[in-house]
């Protein structure tokens, strides 16, 4: 299996990705949502945790 890591290192998606996290019902920004980042392949495996901020 690590060959198969290697490769995916190799073949790395860059861009960006923009969230939103908005109270149900009010739609107002929640101020330092959590987000945890992961591949759908390893769900429980956290790639990267960002906090929102308000701009």
């Amino acid at each position: 299996m690590p060959n198969i890591r290697y490769t995916q290192n190799e073949n790395v998606d860059e861009g960006t990705l923009r969230v939103q996290v908005v109270a149900r019902g009010t739609n107002n920004p929640i101020q330092n949502a959590r987000i945890q980042i992961s591949s759908s392949s390893e769900p429980e495996q956290t790639l990267e945790e960002i906090n929102t901020n308000i701009l």
